[in-house]
Parts: structure tokens; C-alpha cells; sequence
């Protein structure tokens, strides 16, 4: 048995991605970190930490098959986010008041393009390269009059954390979804159980995978068991596959 994703099989895919993408980054955190602002009366160390997700609506996600890689790209979608922040500024250090508060950001517009290569001899997932670019960013601060002061530089803070957003957009792909994604793709033959009787059982596991640039084939091993005995066949492709139900 040869098992082929064509392009409603990688949409069937992509709406899958859709759900477990809006699982996975509602529950998603950013590593706290500071950047530095270099000139005004609020130079200093801006540090942001507890970094959440707080709503995430899903981009578009599309599928598709080259001979050499498996491309996943975004459009759309929004993050809404939450932060705390801390100001350390040697001049502001003067005041006696805190400067320290909360930071709300949303994000929209994310594009994206991920590229997919697979080993064709251990069948092993690995990224090739990840681009993100979110196009509309904004942040509001508040918190004490220091959030005042900031929103002098929301341009600035908002190109940083933009910035950070993307990179661990990226990293989360990396270490989250490719996991998961290869684990459905390799592990589906083996939901394709068959069994002829008491005796005589059919089951797949996959041995190598094919990309073209129109359709993914997962070529399965064949293994039959019947009466205790176990035998293993390989599946291969014909020489011509039937089109819109018509053999040629």
C-alpha cells in the first residue's frame, strides 16, 4: 500500500495544524529579557518579563510538496499578549516612585514560510529555514508615570519585542511543531489495521517517504499475520496510476 497526500490530503493537514496551533501557543510562554535604550531621560535597561500569551487567533496555514522539501506557509492571523516591565534608569532613579508596570501588545498580519526536509533514509524531520515578519505591532504601557514616558518610545519598544516575538515563533516551530508534525505523518500507516478473520491480520508501518512537487507518497511495509506466521512484503508504486477513476 502506497499512501498519497495530494493537495486536499496537505489541506486536510493544514487545518489539523490550525487546531493544534491554537492549542499549543494559547499555552505558550516568551523568555523574559531587556533592551537597552540609549538616549532621552529614560535611558536605561527596559526588562520584561512573565511574558504570556493571553488570546491567539490562528493564521491561514497552507501546505506544499517540493521534490526536496515539505513548505508550510502563514498569512493572517493575531496575538494578544501580556508582560511585565521594569525600568532601570540611572536619571529616573532620582524620582522616588516606581517604574514598573504592565505592557499589553497585539500583534497581526503574521507571514510566514517554514521549509520541511526529510531524510529519505531515516525519514527524520528537520527545519531548513523559518522566516516570520508580523506586520502590525502595538503595545500600550501602564503601570506609574514612567508609562508615561515610554510611550514616547513605543516604536522603538515595539520594533524589539517584535522582533522577539518572530524569534521565538520560529524557535516554537522548531521545537514544537516539527515533533508533532512528524509524528502524524510517520505514524499514520499505523492506524491501518486489517483483519481478514481470526487468523489473518494486515498491518502497515511506513518505510521511506516521496515528495514532488504535487503530492507526498508514503510507501508502507506490508505485515501479514496469519495463523502465528509473520510476513513482511514492501509496497511499490505501478507503472501508472488511475486518473478520475479510469486506468491508462
Amino acid at each position: 500500500m502506497v499512501l498519497r497526500f495530494n493537495d486536499k490530503g496537505l489541506h486536510a493537514l493544514a487545518d489539523y495544524t490550525r487546531l493544534w496551533m491554537n492549542y499549543t501557543i494559547g499555552e505558550m510562554s516568551i523568555d523574559s529579557y531587556s533592551h537597552k535604550i540609549h538616549k532621552g531621560i529614560a535611558a536605561g535597561d527596559l526588562n520584561l518579563q512573565n511574558i504570556t500569551v493571553s488570546r491567539f487567533y490562528p493564521p491561514l496555514i497552507r501546505y506544499r510538496s517540493s521534490e526536496y522539501s515539505l513548505y508550510m506557509t502563514t498569512l493572517g492571523g493575531q496575538v494578544e499578549l501580556q508582560a511585565e516591565w521594569e525600568l532601570e534608569s540611572a536619571f529616573l532613579s532620582l524620582f522616588t516612585f516606581p517604574f514598573r508596570g504592565e505592557v499589553l501588545g497585539r500583534i497581526a498580519g503574521l507571514q510566514s514560510e517554514i521549509s520541511v526536509q526529510i531524510n529519505p533514509s531515516t525519514n527524520e524531520f528537520s527545519i531548513h529555514h523559518c522566516t516570520a515578519r508580523f506586520h502590525d505591532f502595538r503595545i500600550r504601557l501602564s503601570g506609574s508615570m514612567a508609562a508615561d514616558i515610554l510611550h514616547w518610545f513605543r516604536t522603538i519598544l515595539g520594533k524589539a519585542m517584535k522582533r522577539k516575538v518572530e524569534e521565538t515563533y520560529c524557535k516554537m516551530i522548531s521545537e514544537k511543531l516539527l515533533p508533532w508534525l512528524q509524528y502524524q505523518i510517520t505514524k499514520f500507516p499505523g492506524y491501518l489495521e486489517i483483519n481478514f478473520g481470526e487468523n489473518i491480520k494486515l498491518s502497515q508501518s511506513l518505510h521511506s517517504i516521496a515528495m514532488t512537487n504535487s503530492h507526498i507518497d508514503l510507501r508502507m511495509k506490508n505485515k501479514f499475520v496469519t495463523n502465528g506466521h509473520l510476513i513482511e512484503t514492501l509496497s511499490t508504486l505501478p507503472s501508472s496510476i488511475p486518473n478520475n477513476g479510469e486506468c491508462s
